[in-house]
Parts: C-alpha cells; structure tokens; sequence
C-alpha cells in the first residue's frame, strides 16, 4: 500500500451505497453498486428508508476498521485497495487465497486492528464491538467455543440487551409458580438481535462471519452513559482508593463522595456507590470463613519477617474455633522494654463482627502519652481468658511489669493473682472508677452538698501523705457523717492497699499511673477506627492504622525535643542540663519543681559535713520534709518520696543541690524512660531491616504518589507545567496499554487483589475456624 493511504471506514447508521467506503488517500474513491450484490443493495436501500436524521446523529462516527461489515463485503474492498496498490490483480482470480496470505498482523495497516489469537487481542474487539461498532449507547456481553488445547474457536459479542429474563422459583404442583415476595427489579433484556461474531481460520486470523447491527431499543442518553456496565468497574485504583478509606472507617458511600471531589465530578469516577459497596461487600464474602485462618498466616507471615521479633499466640476450644488471640510486634515489645514498667489493661466491645472482647496493654511513653505494647481478643472475659492472655504477655515480654492498673472487674483480679509474681508486681485499681461510685453509694446529697467529697478527696487524692496520717483522716470522716455501717465503704477501706496512694509510695514507680483514664484513651482512640461487623482482618488492617498514627504522633514529638530547646525560667545550670536531657513534657514537669525549690520552700535546718541533711518546710503543701545528701556520690533520699513513686527529682532534693557546687543533674536522678529517645537505649527487640517484597513494592508505591504530589506542588496553577503533566501522564498511560495487549500487565481476579490488601493468603484447607 502506498505510503499515506490509510483505511477509514463510513458513518455507522448511514447506507454504505451511499456512500460507500472511503479510502483515505489524496482523493474519495466510492464503491461502486456493482461489486455489491443485489442481496445487500436492496437491504442497504431498505436500512436508508428507515434510519432517521436523529438516528444518525446519535450513532454517527468514523469507525477504524471494517468489522462491522460481512465476510464478502470485507473481502471485496480489499480487492480493490491491492487492485489500486499494484494495478495488476485479476479480481476473480484466487483473490480468497492471497488475502489470507498478505494480510496478518504485522502487514495490516496502521488503522486496521488485527484480531489476534489470545485474550488479549479478542479483549480488545470486545472493547471496540462494544464502544464502537454495536453501539455506543449501549453495552456487550459475549461467549465462546474453545479448541481443546485452550485456544478460542469463535467467540460471539452479543447486546447487554440480548435475550429475556426467565422466571426462576419453585413450581406448584398444577406447574405454576409459586408467589412469593420478591424485591421490586426492572428488567433491561429485550431480544435486542445487535451482534457480532468472529471464527478462527488459520494461523492467528479471526474473520467477521456474522454481523447484525439492528438493535432494537433506544440507547442511553448522554447523561445515563456513565451507569452503563460497559462504561462502570472498579478499577484497581478504585479499590485501592476504597480500600485505604476503610482503614480510617470510612465506609463506600463517603469515599465514593471523597472520589468525586478528587476526580472533579461522577462523570469521571467510573462507577457507581453501589460498585463500592458491592465491593466492600465482595471483600468479607471472599475471606468468608477462612477469616480466623487468613488472619493467624497473616501472623505467622509477619513473624517469619521479623526473625521471631513479631510475637502472637492463639488457642480455640474443642470445635476448633477461635476463642483467644494475642499479638505484638517488635516495635511494641521494644517500647515494653523501655516504658513498660506499669501498664493498665481495660477491655472494650463493638470492634468485630464476633463480639470478642478487645483487651490492649497500654502504658505512658516518655512523652506521658499512651503507648501500646500488644493487645488481645477474647471471646469471654473471665478469670480462664484473662489468665491466658496475661500468661501470653509474660511470655512474650519476657519480665514482669511493676505495677498493673485496671478497674474493678472481678475477674482480672484472679487472674493477675494467678498468673503475676506477688513479689515482682502490684495490681493497683482505678481511682476515678471508684470516685465516681461515691455519689450513687453514700447519696447524692450527702456527697455534694454534705461536703462528704470535698473533705475526702484531699485524705483519697494526697501523695504525700502516710498511711497513717491518712487512716486517722479516714476514720474521723466516717464517724463525722455516721458513715461507719455503709456496706460499700467497708469494702473499700478493707482493699484500701489497692487504690489509696499512701499505700504505693514505698514502691518505686507505681506513682505514674494512678487510674486507666490510659486505658480509656487508648479504646476512645481505637473506637476511631474499628467497627462492630469488620472481620478479624479487617479489624487487623485498621489495628495497625491505628498504630501507625499512634507511632508517627510519638516521632513528631521525638522531632520536636530533638530539634527545639526550651526556654528556662533560671539561670541555674542544674535547670539547663535537664533541658537537654528531658523530652520536652517531662522538663516542664522540672521546671515546676524548680521554680517551687526556688520560691516556695524554706530551709529551716541544715547540719552534717559528708553527709548533709536538710529539714525544709514546704509553703504550698504546708508541711516539713526531710532530705538527706551524701555529698562523695550526690546519692540524695527525700521524705516525700517523689523521685521514687514517679521517677521525677522533687523540689527538696534540687533546694539541696544548690547548696553546693553542682553543674549537672547526678545520672542516677535521671531515668531512661523521661529521657529524649529513650528507645533507642533499648537493647531488645531491635527492629529488622529485612523487608520482603510486599514491603518493597509498598515503598515503590508509596514513593511514586510522593514525587506525583512533588510535581503537582511544583506546578501550581501554571496551565503550562499542567499540561506538560498531563501530557506526560498521557503518554505512560498508552504505553501501559500496550503493556496490558501485549500480556505483560495482567491484572488478577477479587481473591487475588483481596489476598494483596490483606496481606495474605486466603488458604483452601481452614484449620482454625472464626469465632461464634
């Protein structure tokens, strides 16, 4: 073929007599009625009588090749392009054979696609059967006959509107059917006749054998083209886009509404709010019961990563169902290392599908922010599960904690009992649990307006007051208000060793936490993300989302302390050094110790030589407080015991420290865990720098979104540097195309991309089933 001629096609719905077919070369050649046989030119005069001027203009457009005409029609214009190219073919001369030879893929001309023999290339003829030449106002659905080797024989692109809907329900017994309540449906098929249909010859040639092009119904309307199935799917960037909304709780109906406001309207989403909910749906019906299964290799993955760094355990009862989980990953047994001396433990409900109980070890960072070091799911919450899983903590941990603080749930009590060495770790309970019980136990009148509480609290609340001292306030408050025979206070001075603080200021530590308003925090923020039908993994997904930011909270803080100093209220070099030292909460909770040492206290005797001892009176709290200082160590003992209940040096002990000549806080006043990255002191539980492909790929991800915002950043409002963005977004678009005929991209089916969100995969054989 001569260099510049191209093969167009006609006007869809306009008679091809008429005009016949235009060979795109420096003039119009028509073909003339007398190579069309009377067959077709009396069916093209009737199609003329019949097709409209509106028909037209609706369905009219310049097709790219002639697969909408017959075999024999096909097979003619080529005569007469080779006849014009070589001016030497004789058309009744073995013209059928010589097609077949000259024309393949690689010698078709630019404009004509071939139809090669793969899915691939027969995908494209249903892209283009049912944008192009059945209709585009209406939509295709197709079948096929395969050779036994897999090869397609023919395959058939039939109107989405093909054929009729049939009844389908159980028969009485006359063989009528029976009545039942339905959901109301509108139905679309009508018999619409519109197809094609293409059949293997030889080699890799597929040829048109039949095509009807009729249709007989209306086609959608500008408006309605979007809601067609042809012109809806949810791409992978759907799903990934929904996906990712779900880890945030955000359900289908937001993140389709979120979509339109990124793409610029419904028009250019591509699908519909239902395809999102269906997809949603899709997700928990793939996992379906391998949910408990999917979730344990989930784990079992993570640990192989890890190097035995990410820590899990799980048990079922005697049907193999899934009643108690545990896990924790190296980050968080790292952080338990550190600041994992008291912990609180409150269970919460309504975060999955099974109504299992959501348990997570949390404790205070060096930040006096929540940390969580693991969590767990119970199916019960009695003594034999929190057993379990408080056993499941030690062995992962490896210690026990100082101090456990949890409400008053009966329970748990055992359970620490049982598991925790009496000798190595104290239960405390949660002060604002039992407070707040105080008006509905003793009256609301009396609690109030009696001024019960306002006299209790300072005996209740009080740090620096002795068990005795506090005994004595008790006892004269009960015999004041005649509150000796009230059952419920009984109880609560018979286990005053578990809340009152008096009783905890002895023990080093176990002042940093004083009630599970931790705890509590910690589920309200979880509460965020879980929701009660999300399956475990699911609940997973959003677990480490929720972690995620939990973590990057804790680094923006690191940031901050590293990076800033902050402003010292004296001149003293004890006040400087803890600047540097402290994380930045933790050194305004010195400061204030520092300005009460330096205005608020009053020495009233000082005597000894090596070893000094100071009597000092406290203005605010309106008491006398001892500290003793061995001056060859800077080792220093004060009677208020701060430093020991929560790790911080009083005001007594920097008062002492200024009556000699120190420049810097003595080390061993100075814990780990307030200090500026107290985690990288750890020497447990060092994360790995493994990384599997999954991994990999997520950073490869992750960074193409990063330099695709940068370029955005970059552009601004410049229409210039936009379009050279969509130029270039055009371009890579194409050549993925290609990619994609060429078979090199393929795209997997619903598990396949489910089993990639997930993070694993979803296994035949299910040994451990979900939960009731």
């Amino acid at each position: 073929m001569p260099c510049g001629m191209t093969w167009t096609g006609t006007l869809l719905g306009t008679p091809i007599g008429d005009v016949g077919v235009l060979l795109g070369c420096q003039k119009r050649i028509i073909v003339c009625w007398k190579f069309l046989p009377a067959r077709e030119r009396r069916r093209i005069g009737e199609r003329r009588r019949r097709v409209s001027e509106l028909e037209r203009e609706q369905r009219g457009f310049r097709l790219q090749i002639y697969a909408y005409l017959k075999v024999e029609i096909w097979l003619l214009l080529c005569s007469i392009v080779l006849l014009l190219c070589d001016c030497a073919m004789d058309l009744n001369s073995g013209f059928g054979d010589k097609i077949a030879q000259n024309f393949d893929a690689n010698t078709l001309p630019m404009d004509v696609v071939a139809i090669e023999d793969d899915d691939l290339s027969l995908g494209e003829v249903d892209d283009l059967s049912s944008r192009k030449y059945v209709s585009p106002g209406s939509t295709t659905r197709g079948s096929e006959k395969r050779y036994r080797d897999g090869r397609i024989q023919s395959k058939r692109f039939h109107c989405s509107r093909e054929g009729f809907y049939s009844k389908n329900g159980e028969k009485n017994d006359d063989g009528s059917f029976c009545s039942k309540q339905k959901r109301k449906s509108m139905f679309t098929r009508c018999g619409c006749p519109a197809m094609i249909v293409v059949k293997h010859t030889k080699g890799s040639i597929y040829e048109i054998t039949l095509f009807i092009e009729q249709h007989n119904h209306r086609f959608a309307s500008a408006d309605g083209k979007k809601f067609l199935k042809a012109n809806r799917s949810m791409t992978v960037a759907h799903q990934n886009f929904a996906f990712d909304c779900s880890k945030v709780r955000i359900g289908p109906a937001r993140a389709f509404g979120l979509m339109k406001e990124f793409v610029g309207g419904y028009d250019q989403i591509g699908a519909t709010v239902v395809d999102f909910k269906n997809w949603n749906r899709d997700l928990k019906n793939i996992i379906g019961n391998a949910d408990a299964q999917v979730i344990l290799n989930k784990f079992q993955s993570l640990k192989d990563s890890s190097n035995g760094r990410f820590y899990y355990e799980h048990d079922v009862d005697e049907s193999g169902k899934l009643t108690k989980l545990f896990w924790a990953d190296c980050v968080g047994r790292r952080n338990y290392d550190v600041f994992g001396d008291v912990i609180s433990v409150d269970a919460t409900f309504s975060t999955n599908k099974y109504n299992m109980v959501f348990v997570p070890i949390c404790g205070v960072d060096n930040h006096r922010k929540c940390v969580t070091f693991g969590a767990g799911l119970l199916s019960k919450e009695d003594i034999a599960h929190y057993k379990w899983i408080f056993q499941a903590l030690l062995n992962c941990m490896g210690r026990h904690p100082l101090c456990i603080l949890t409400d008053q749930c009966a329970a748990m009590k055992q359970a620490i009992a049982d598991v925790f060495d009496k000798e190595k770790t104290r239960h405390r309970l949660c002060m604002w649990h039992i407070m707040k019980k105080f008006p509905s136990k003793v009256g609301v009148v009396l609690a109030m307006d009696g001024g019960f509480l306002s006299k209790l609290k300072p005996f209740v609340w009080g740090e620096n007051l002795d068990i005795s001292e506090f005994e004595a306030g008790w006892k004269s408050l009960m015999d004041e208000f005649k509150m000796t025979d009230n059952e419920w206070l009984c109880d609560m001075y018979i286990c005053r060793h578990l809340w009152i603080p008096a009783y905890f200021k002895e023990d080093p530590l176990l002042g940093i936490l004083r009630t599970t308003s931790w705890s509590e925090s910690a589920n309200s923020f979880f509460s965020h993300y879980h929701q009660p039908g999300d399956t475990l993994s699911q609940f997973y997904l959003r677990f480490e989302t929720a972690m995620d930011k939990q973590r990057n909270i804790n680094s923006d803080l690191n940031h901050k302390s590293n990076v800033a100093f902050p402003s010292t209220d004296t001149e003293l070099f004890l006040e400087k050094d803890a600047a540097e030292l402290y994380t930045r909460e933790i050194f305004y909770k010195f400061q204030k110790q520092v300005r009460d040492a330096c205005f608020h206290l009053v020495i009233k005797d000082m005597s000894g030589v090596e070893v000094k001892k100071f009597v000092l009176h406290d203005l605010k709290a309106a008491k006398e407080f001892q500290v003793l200082h061995i001056l060859e160590n800077h080792k220093l003992e004060c009677s208020c015991r701060m430093f020991e209940r929560i790790g911080l040096p009083c005001s007594h002990l920097i008062l002492a420290l200024k009556q000699v000549p120190v420049h810097k806080l003595p080390r061993h006043l100075v814990l780990n865990r307030w200090m500026k990255n107290a985690e990288k002191n750890a020497t447990r539980f060092v994360s790995s720098t493994s990384s599997d492909d999954k991994e990999k790929f997520s950073v490869i991800v992750n960074d193409i979104w990063f330099d695709f915002n940068s370029c955005m950043g970059l552009a601004g409002d410049n229409k210039e540097a936009l379009d050279l963005i969509q130029s270039c977004l055009k371009d890579v678009k194409q050549k993925l195309r290609g990619w994609k005929f060429e078979g090199k991209l393929v795209v997997g089916n619903k598990k396949d991309v489910v089993e990639k969100f997930i993070g694993s995969e979803i296994p035949v054989n299910i040994e451990v089933k979900p939960p009731n």
